[in-house]
């Protein structure tokens, strides 16, 4: 899996900073878009682009290949399109799931959330029907350690938009 322990590369660090010119140059000197995410909450640079509802830069590295449905980290990872969701970007998550994102992607092993799962956290409702059209699994399995159920989410969503 090529898991990074020790820290982000050059490009993740890039794509975290939101720096589109600096990915594109590494990108020209051979940097690997699709390095895997570091164990413990990672993100490949993707995944970056898509939490932090960069377009711009989500385009750049999807045009260089970039792996929609890369494994998310270890400890709290996120696929792109799970990502999105915990980010609140529609449009982003629009673009994932046009271009064939897995609706459906089990959620990382610690604290990992599905689509849905993260959805419902953030008490997203119009994106919930959504998914619930594309038939998102209502009933998936929340993580192993620290996860959620879509139920259990959505309660805790609910909770503290509330303020309770």
């Amino acid at each position: 899996m090529n898991t990074q322990k020790y820290g982000d590369a050059p490009l993740q660090i890039a794509a975290r900073n939101d720096d589109v010119a600096l990915v594109r140059l590494l990108l020209k000197y051979g940097a690997f878009i699709n390095l895997a995410a570091r164990e413990n909450g990672g993100k490949t640079a993707l995944q970056f682009a898509a939490y932090t509802g960069s377009s711009d830069l989500m385009q750049v590295l999807l045009d260089e290949g970039a792996d929609v449905d890369a494994f998310p980290a270890f400890k709290n990872g996120r696929t792109a399109i799970q990502a999105a969701a915990q980010g609140g970007h529609t449009e982003i998550q629009r673009t994932l799931r046009d271009l064939g994102a897995d609706l459906n992607a089990k959620p990382s092993p610690r604290g990992g959330r599905t689509y849905l799962q993260a959805a419902a956290e953030r008490n997203d409702t119009e994106m919930i029907r959504l998914l619930l059209k594309f038939r998102a699994e209502v009933n998936a399995p929340a993580a192993g350690e620290m996860g959620r159920t879509a139920l259990q989410a959505a309660i805790q969503g609910h909770t503290q938009q509330r303020g309770n």
